[in-house]
């Protein structure tokens, strides 16, 4: 059997900041902050491994934001690096 222990000074759905109440990410920031991430990664990558791996992964992370808005999110693979972080 595993059990967790938390410090004491541990409260579900708080920060590290004392009386600062935790917010979640809603899944359409997630899936495109990922996205991105995984484009820059891509377009830094050393090898074309790497390079073919991170690009996978922001096309999974486009189509999972795709299929949530409804919209084609695809635009987001060919963008210009700059203008990534209006998108994020």
């Amino acid at each position: 059997m595993v059990s967790l222990h938390h410090s004491d000074s541990y409260e579900a759905g708080r920060t590290s900041s004392p009386g600062v109440p935790r917010t979640m990410e809603s899944n359409e920031s997630y899936y495109r902050r990922r996205a991105i991430q995984e484009i820059v990664a891509a377009r830094h990558a050393i090898t074309a491994n790497a390079k073919e791996r991170r690009r996978s992964l922001a096309e999974s992370y486009v189509r999972r934001l795709s299929e949530l808005t409804g919209s084609d999110e695809s635009f987001l693979l060919d963008a210009n690096p700059a203008r990534l972080q209006e998108f994020a």
